[in-house]
């Protein structure tokens, strides 16, 4: 089981493991401190065990960072912005499938 959290500064992000389902769990490793103030998380795990965390920030612009063989590689940007994410969510299914809420920069609702 993995736990993904935003630390009290907003902008690192932390994750503990537990591999006895959640009765105890590791001690927090920062995975990665964002510019600007974290607002949604989703992650998802493939069959080789590659971990993928989501997170979108404040400013609209989400992005990806994933653990292969324990070690986390850098973020990569989503090429495409909303004026605001409103919710991630994720799952692997042949591929990192994300689904992203959020508003237009009309305040229009999409999803």
């Amino acid at each position: 089981m993995l736990l993904f959290y935003v630390a009290t500064d907003n902008a690192s992000i932390y994750v503990k493991e537990s591999s006895d389902y959640g009765a105890s769990f590791s001690a927090p490793v920062l995975v990665v401190s964002a510019a600007s103030p974290v607002k949604w998380l989703a992650s998802g795990v493939n069959s080789s065990s590659v971990v993928a965390l989501f997170y979108a920030l404040s400013t609209g612009t989400v992005y990806v960072v994933k653990r292969a063989s324990g070690v986390w590689g850098s973020p990569t940007a989503w090429t495409n912005t909303v004026a605001q994410v409103t919710g991630l969510a994720c799952v692997y299914w042949y591929d990192w499938n994300l689904a992203v809420s959020g508003t237009d920069s009309s305040g229009n609702y999409k999803g």
